[in-house]
């Protein structure tokens, strides 16, 4: 409550804010913390509960939470606007079955040069049922969800977040945005989840290692941490991808992009492409 910290708040709109980060505390589904990471060095944590300012504190980063160097590694995609790298964990492994109780994102906004992380536990609600195999997979039971919100509280910030953006995501296309889908349906959710396209990486890998476990260690060398957990997941992802663009994967002009989108190179597999454009009527 000092004034130092009221002023630094009512300045925050007009910083200059290279990368965000918002994580929901499992414990307190009211309070929510936000990371903000100024050029080069400085750090401002701020944690609310709902509107109201519940803790805030400001520091010089340690060297791992200094401006991310996958912006640069990543600048050959600015064309495209806006990434976003999404994961989810669910109650079942097929998702005609399951309910979502994670979802972690990281959007890279090329427009405001802003990387912005999301991680997100959701309460999928009474009576559901967790598979064995689901939570042997990601560790997470109902019993630790029960504080959290339920999907519909969270749907319009999720659609604010991946408006107008490239999905990018490991078997995204077939699972990962139809548990959406099927989750608006069920709560029948007016908004619609919107974005520009989805790039699959499994449609590459798919033609080789068919894991993204596998994925992250035949092209990094080293195995994924976090597996299993939404932002986790996330990472790899964005690993995968700073490693496809060294090799200039994707072409790196609008013009170039457009031509490789509609050519053989998009071909994934089972008849599916690497990127496929939002399809707005779902």
């Amino acid at each position: 409550k000092d004034q130092e910290t009221l002023d630094l708040i009512e300045e925050l709109p007009t910083m200059d804010i290279n990368q965000m980060s918002e994580y929901q505390i499992p414990e307190h589904k009211s309070l929510r913390t936000q990371n903000y990471y100024q050029s080069p060095k400085s750090c401002m944590d701020l944690t609310w509960q709902g509107s109201e300012l519940y803790k805030a504190s400001f520091s010089t980063c340690s060297q791992d939470r200094q401006y991310p160097k996958e912006m640069q590694c990543l600048s050959s995609l600015s064309h495209l606007g806006k990434i976003c790298i999404l994961d989810l964990e669910t109650t079942d492994l097929l998702k005609n079955n399951g309910r979502i109780i994670e979802i972690g994102i990281i959007c890279f906004n090329f427009y405001t040069e802003q990387r912005m992380d999301y991680s997100y536990r959701i309460d999928p609600g009474e009576g559901t049922y967790m598979s064995k195999e689901a939570e042997k997979t990601h560790g997470i039971n109902l019993d630790s969800l029960k504080d959290c919100h339920a999907l519909p509280a969270l749907w319009n910030k999720i659609c604010d977040i991946v408006d107008n953006s490239y999905i990018v995501g490991f078997n995204a296309l077939l699972f990962d945005i139809p548990m959406l889908l099927q989750e608006r349906s069920r709560y029948k959710l007016k908004r619609l989840f919107k974005y520009k396209a989805c790039f699959d990486l499994a449609q590459i890998f798919w033609k080789n290692p068919r894991t993204l476990s596998m994925a992250h260690k035949y092209y990094t060398g080293n195995n994924a941490i976090d597996a299993h957990s939404a932002l986790g997941d996330v990472k790899s992802c964005l690993n995968i991808l700073c490693k496809l663009q060294e090799e200039h994967f994707i072409p790196n002009t609008q013009t170039d992009f457009s031509e490789w989108i509609n050519s053989d190179a998009n071909k994934g597999t089972f008849k599916n492409k690497i990127i496929t454009p939002c399809q707005l009527s779902l």
